[in-house]
């Protein structure tokens, strides 16, 4: 058999390979084969592509019928959690500062979330829900369930560059959540195409199975503990939150964070009566068990 016939082979082969993986993960896959030239029918080769996927992009392809877990510092026996969107950007920079003295001077994947990446020297270890019980010190961080969703839109679903998108992100998120749907796939969707889209999954009870940008919150860092289960759980505007972390961390002075934006904060979405119906609708349950209240007009 000639080389040509032997590539074309070993191609076909991971095209099959892609279908153990979700739509949104191909991208990891096709960057991983390119780099290591390894055979991906091999199980090595699986296993290594999801051990890169996670460190790379940690939680953003979960699927919350699965264990999910928490991060612990057993230095400062803390054990902390924040779902995407959330601030988790600007959390983990500040937890990283804390822990090895400087800032977060790293660019490009894996990103400050992906704690079990070597940029983290073991210094943040997984844990389950059994051991975060145990665990005395323990934060997580919750937001607006719609205000998370406008900005998850933002951040990853809408067309232009105008809010700031990642169109990187978005070319693999937007068809993931059509797909998950079973509506017909776009590359970016207005707010309404968004909320219609989202609403299709919520009432098909799959809304655990979200991309973690969209997830609601009681099946990320709250599916286990509830709020006031854990040692504090707000959202980083919260300044209690904030020194009560600070404190847990050997921080006696910091009394707010150093805030990152992805997308642009300045904007401001003007929200119609058919997609706001939508947002109350599939943000209600989340609104119920974060223990939040939904304000009128919001």
């Amino acid at each position: 058999m000639d080389a040509s016939s032997t590539c074309a082979m070993q191609n076909n082969r991971f095209v099959f390979t892609l279908f153990y993986f979700t739509s949104t993960q191909v991208h990891w896959l096709t960057a991983i084969r390119l780099s290591t030239n390894q055979d991906p029918t091999e199980p090595s080769f699986v296993n290594q592509a999801q051990q890169i996927m996670s460190v790379a992009y940690e939680g953003a392809f979960q699927d919350s019928s699965k264990t999910h877990t928490y991060h612990y510092s057993p230095f400062y026996d803390t054990a902390v959690c924040a779902c995407a969107k959330c601030g988790s950007t600007t959390f983990y920079h500040f937890i990283y500062s804390k822990l090895f003295g400087h800032e977060w001077n790293y660019t490009g994947s894996p990103w400050v979330q992906g704690v079990s990446s070597l940029r983290w020297e073991g210094q943040i270890l997984q844990i389950d829900a059994e051991k975060l019980r145990k665990i005395k010190n323990k934060f997580a961080v919750m937001r607006d369930p719609k205000e998370r969703l406008i900005s998850s839109w933002k951040s990853k679903v809408a067309c232009g560059s105008e809010w700031g998108t990642d169109s990187h992100d978005r070319d693999w998120f937007v068809p993931e959540l059509r797909s998950l749907a079973g509506l017909s796939s776009a590359t970016c969707l207005n707010f309404l195409q968004f909320m219609k889209t989202l609403q299709v999954v919520h009432q098909a009870d799959r809304a655990n199975k979200l991309n973690s940008h969209f997830l609601p919150q009681q099946f990320s860092c709250f599916r286990h503990l509830k709020p006031n289960e854990w040692s504090q759980a707000a959202s980083l505007s919260d300044k209690a939150f904030v020194s009560g972390l600070s404190n847990s961390l050997g921080d006696y002075s910091t009394r707010e964070f150093n805030h990152f934006h992805a997308s642009n904060p300045d904007l401001i979405l003007a929200i119609g009566e058919e997609e706001d119906m939508i947002l109350k609708e599939v943000t209600q349950k989340e609104y119920e068990w974060l223990g939040l209240v939904m304000r009128v007009g919001q």
